[in-house]
């Protein structure tokens, strides 16, 4: 009876063990995922960003290369809007650094027109989330990198309204 007993403890403490191993494993992977998807240098801007600028671009179906200083990501912009506020920043870090605030597995049949550039700057390096509503996409440093983020929509329409001050 007693070895049954230490034999049981045993168990329930290895399952504990195997358990906390396996979601530490599948937030490796999870964060391998969204460190492939990302790049080491666009997560590395974005962690250690002091300063976020947004911007309101004009519509463009494509980028159209402009340059200068009314162009931001290749897109020009009509409005400059405040500095993020340091919660502001916090919270838009946190959605893009968290690999639940993307949809890997859907696919849509959408052309990303980006309605909104956020540029992070860390230092001297900067790196910029353009922001499409009408598709739920966002896109990291070109329109090549996109992805859903249909699961934090809210979250991140919720920073735009404030900062640009919508209705």
């Amino acid at each position: 009876m007693k070895f049954r007993g230490a034999f049981w403890k045993f168990s329930s403490k290895l399952a504990g063990l195997v358990g906390v191993m396996t979601l530490v494993a599948c937030g490796a992977v999870a964060q391998d995922r969204l460190g492939g998807f990302l790049g080491a240098d666009v997560i590395h801007v974005v962690s250690t960003a002091e300063r976020v600028e947004p911007f309101l671009l004009k519509p463009s179906l494509m980028p159209p290369g402009a340059t200068g200083p009314g162009a931001i990501a290749g897109y020009e912009w009509k409005a400059r809007g405040a500095d993020l506020a340091p919660a502001q920043m916090a919270a838009f870090k946190a959605l893009v650094l968290d690999e639940a605030s993307y949809d890997f597995e859907a696919a849509k049949k959408c052309v990303m027109v980006p309605e909104y550039v956020f540029r992070f700057h860390a230092g001297t390096k900067s790196a910029d989330v353009l922001v499409a509503f009408g598709c739920k996409m966002w896109a990291f440093g070109s329109n090549d990198n996109v992805e859903d983020f249909d699961p934090v929509a809210a979250n991140l329409s919720a920073i735009v309204e404030t900062v640009f001050k919508l209705d």
